[in-house]
C-alpha cells in the first residue's frame, strides 16, 4: 500500500515539473504552436532562464525566435540560432536556407501557388525568394 503511495506521489511530482517547465503556450494555427518553457539558470542573477519552442503536432522543432506560417500550414519559416530554418510539414523535413550573414527578416510573403516565399530583410533591399519543396 506505501509503495502505490508513493508511485502516485511520483507521478503527481513529474506531472507538476512538466507543467512548471511549459509555462505559455500560443496557438500558430494548422497544428504549429510556441511553447514559452523555463529552465533552471546557470547564472547567479537569473533563477530561471526562458526560451520559446516550436511544435508542430508532437513533434519539436526547437528552440526559436521570429516564426511565420505559410497559409496553408505546410510551411514554417523560423529562426533557430542565427540561421533561417524552412520546415516542410509535409516531408517532415527542416531545411537550413540562410544565406550569407543572417538578418532576421522585416517581411515574409508566401507565395505557395507559385512555389517560393519572398523575404525582405530590410528596406530598399532586393527581397529573397526561396524556392518551395514540392513534397
Amino acid at each position: 500500500m506505501s509503495h502505490k503511495r508513493l508511485l502516485l506521489g511520483c507521478s503527481m511530482a513529474s506531472v507538476a515539473l512538466l507543467l512548471s517547465c511549459a509555462t505559455t503556450r500560443e496557438d500558430l494555427g494548422h497544428g504549429y504552436k510556441v511553447v514559452r518553457e523555463k529552465t533552471r539558470s546557470h547564472s547567479s542573477f537569473e533563477r530561471y532562464a526562458y526560451y520559446d519552442v516550436l511544435r508542430y503536432r508532437h513533434r519539436s522543432l526547437g528552440e526559436i525566435g521570429e516564426v511565420s506560417i505559410s497559409p496553408s500550414g505546410q510551411y514554417a519559416l523560423f529562426e533557430q540560432d542565427g540561421k533561417l530554418i524552412l520546415f516542410n510539414s509535409t516531408a517532415g523535413s527542416l531545411t537550413d536556407v540562410t544565406d550569407g550573414p543572417f538578418t532576421v527578416p522585416k517581411r515574409i510573403e508566401w507565395k505557395e501557388p507559385d512555389g517560393f516565399v519572398l523575404i525582405t530583410a530590410a528596406e530598399g533591399i532586393e527581397p529573397r525568394r526561396i524556392p518551395l519543396p514540392t513534397q
